[in-house]
């Protein structure tokens, strides 16, 4: 959630309370809560991976959650770390 609302409101002109509201329609999904244990995943999924702290604790958060396939811009699409498959939401 923290990442969607950094992105929607990254660019000059996006509203930030819309970013608010289409979080709020969140609430039906599973949260994963960042633990110390999830940010150890993150470090080593980083390190092994030689990926950014950031889109480490993405794909380590995605995989305690049980996702199989995430959308991003910023990794490499059909990257599979740690059981999880990027893709590329514009392609």
């Amino acid at each position: 959630m923290q990442e969607l609302f950094a992105a929607a409101t990254r660019k000059p002109g996006e509203d930030s309370l819309v970013a608010k509201g289409v979080l709020k329609t969140f609430a039906v999904f599973e949260i994963v809560q960042v633990t110390a244990a999830l940010i150890h995943e993150a470090v080593d999924c980083s390190i092994l991976n030689q990926l950014s702290f950031r889109g480490a604790l993405v794909l380590a958060a995605a995989a305690s959650g049980g996702c199989s396939t995430i959308s991003s811009e910023d990794l490499d699409p059909g990257q599979a770390i740690p059981g999880v498959t990027v893709q590329n939401p514009s392609v």
